[in-house]
């Protein structure tokens, strides 16, 4: 089942929902969850503030929230939704500003970050659950990055060769 990828946010840095959705879509399918629903929200900080306070307690915006709506007891290829994700596209656009990366690839690691969470893993837990959650999102990451270049690579391909097959016509 693809993501549902919406944005209520004021500003949009030149995000492509497209991409976001597609980049979602290879994510569950990564994780073994493509057959789960993910529905993805882009909000303004104003919004991520109201939401940060309401379910954490924090009057603060924040770059990402998870809503896990899966029992942790529930198989990984249920087809029950997995959860809501909702990133803030004003923090997002500061952090890309911040680590000098494009916004599209700041929303992607966040997309791992809330993907990860909604899988059961959270790094307020502890020291250990920290590290093993790091892990598991430089390792999605990594294999999102792949699969892209991959995809990407293939493209070229073809268009190189069909340069070459026009050239000698």
């Amino acid at each position: 089942m693809p993501a549902i990828v919406r944005s209520e946010a004021t500003r949009h840095y030149g995000i492509s929902i497209k991409r976001l959705i597609k980049t979602a879509d290879t994510m569950l399918k990564l994780c073994g969850q493509a057959s789960s629903e993910l529905s993805v929200l882009l909000v303004s900080d104003q919004a991520m503030q109201a939401l940060n306070k309401q379910y954490r307690n924090k009057d603060r915006p924040t770059n990402v929230l998870s809503f896990p709506l899966r029992d942790a007891d529930e198989a990984e290829d249920s087809m029950s939704p997995l959860g809501d994700i909702v990133i803030s596209t004003d923090t997002a656009a500061l952090e890309a500003q911040l680590h000098k990366i494009p916004v599209q690839a700041r929303l992607n690691r966040l997309l791992v970050h809330g993907l990860i969470h909604l899988l059961g893993y959270d790094h307020e837990r502890s020291d250990s659950e920290h590290t093993i959650m790091t892990n598991k999102e430089n390792e999605l990451y990594e294999h999102l990055v792949q699969h892209e270049r991959r995809r990407t690579m293939t493209h070229l391909a073809i268009n190189v060769d069909h340069v070459a097959t026009l050239r000698q016509a």
